[in-house]
C-alpha cells in the first residue's frame, strides 16, 4: 500500500509543477503585450448637471494598454477617451474615478494614472467681456491695414465664478501672410486663452463666432509694376469651386481600420478667382479625428476637418456627406 501511495503522491506533485509553469508562461506572455502610452490623454468631464461647471483644471492621464497578440504598438492619445463622470455631483468638492476606454476594439486599456481626480464644481454664472482684435505680419508690399474692427465689441462668458472672476477681456487674432491686397472678412471662434489657465471645456461663449473686418488699401503713390511694366489693373474676383477631397487616415490607425466609406468628399470652397481657378482635387484633404468618432464608427464632419495651405486662403462653404463611417 504504501508503495501505491508514493506514486499517487508523485502524480499530484507533477501535476502541480506542470499547473503552475503554464500559469507562469500565461502570466509572463500577458506582460510582454503591455504598453505605455508615450501620450498623455486629456481627461474630460461628461454628465455634468447644465447649472453646473468645473472650476479647476484637470491633468492628463498616463494610460497602460494591451493589444490583441501584441501587434498594435505606439498609439497615439487620439485612440483613447478619459472621462470623470459626473453624474448626481453637486457643488463643492469631489473625488472621482478617472475611466479611460479605447476606441479601438483591439485595445484594452489595463491602468491610468492617476486613476482618480479631485474636481470642484460650482454654480455657473455668466459675465460680458471686452473683444480685441490683433492683427499679426503684414499685407501685401505697397499696401498696409487702414482699419481692423470686430463685429460686437463684447461677448458673453459662462463658466464657474472663481474662473471669470478675473477674466475681462478675450482676444482674436487673424495672422496675415503677405498676399492680403483687398478688404476681407473672417469668422474666428473664441477660445480659452492661456493665460486664463483653465480647461478648454470649462467655459462656453456666446456667440460662438465673431466676424473680424480688415479694410486694406494701396500706399499713396505706391506703384505696383507687372512684369511688362505697366501698372497692374488686374482685379480678382470671387468665386466658388466644387472639388473632391480624400479622407484621410491618421497614421497609427491604418492598421487598425478595415474600411472607410466614403473615401472622398464633395466640397465646395470660395476665394479669389486667380487661386480657386488653379485648385485641384490633391490641394484640400479630409482629417479624421479620431477623438471625435461616435459610437459605431461614426465620425461628424466640420469645416475645420478640411486642411489646406493657409496661403491659398480659401474657406469651406459646403461639403457632402456629412458623416464618415469608419469599420475596424
Amino acid at each position: 500500500m504504501r508503495k501505491f501511495e508514493n506514486i499517487k503522491n508523485w502524480q499530484l506533485k507533477l501535476l502541480a509543477i506542470l499547473t503552475a509553469m503554464l500559469l507562469w508562461l500565461f502570466v509572463a506572455g500577458t506582460e510582454n503585450y503591455v504598453f505605455t502610452l508615450n501620450e498623455s490623454v486629456p481627461v474630460q468631464v461628461i454628465h455634468l448637471a447644465s447649472d453646473l461647471s468645473l472650476a479647476n483644471k484637470l491633468s492628463d492621464v498616463t494610460v497602460k494598454y494591451t493589444s490583441v497578440n501584441g501587434q498594435i504598438k505606439n498609439l497615439g492619445a487620439s485612440e483613447f477617451e478619459a472621462a470623470i463622470n459626473a453624474k448626481n455631483l453637486r457643488e463643492g468638492h469631489h473625488t472621482v474615478k478617472v475611466t479611460v476606454t479605447s476606441i479601438n476594439p483591439q485595445i484594452s486599456v489595463i491602468a491610468a494614472e492617476p486613476a482618480q481626480m479631485d474636481i470642484n464644481l460650482e454654480a455657473i454664472i455668466t459675465k460680458e467681456i471686452d473683444t480685441k482684435l490683433i492683427v499679426k505680419g503684414n499685407p501685401a508690399q505697397n499696401y498696409q491695414v487702414t482699419k481692423a474692427t470686430l463685429s460686437i465689441p463684447k461677448i458673453t462668458i459662462k463658466g464657474a465664478q472663481s474662473v471669470l472672476q478675473s477674466i475681462n477681456q478675450i482676444k482674436f487674432t487673424i495672422n496675415l501672410d503677405g498676399t492680403e491686397k483687398a478688404d476681407f472678412s473672417r469668422m474666428l471662434a473664441p477660445v480659452s486663452e492661456s493665460d486664463w489657465n483653465v480647461a478648454n471645456d470649462a467655459i462656453s461663449f456666446k456667440p460662438n463666432k465673431v466676424q473680424a473686418n480688415l479694410q486694406i488699401r494701396k500706399l499713396e503713390n505706391a506703384n505696383i509694376i507687372d512684369n511688362a511694366g505697366m501698372p497692374n489693373q488686374q482685379v480678382n474676383h470671387v468665386m466658388k469651386k466644387t472639388l473632391m477631397a480624400k479622407v484621410i487616415i491618421p497614421n497609427n490607425m491604418k492598421t487598425a481600420i478595415k474600411e472607410v466609406l466614403p473615401t472622398n468628399l464633395l466640397v465646395t470652397v470660395e476665394g479669389q478667382e486667380n487661386i480657386v481657378n488653379n485648385l485641384k482635387n490633391t490641394d484640400i484633404t479630409v482629417y479624421l479625428n479620431m477623438n471625435r468618432l461616435e459610437k459605431g464608427g461614426i465620425f461628424t464632419v466640420k469645416k475645420s476637418d478640411f486642411q489646406f495651405d493657409p496661403k491659398l486662403q480659401i474657406n469651406v462653404v459646403d461639403f457632402s456627406p456629412a458623416q464618415i463611417r469608419i469599420k475596424f
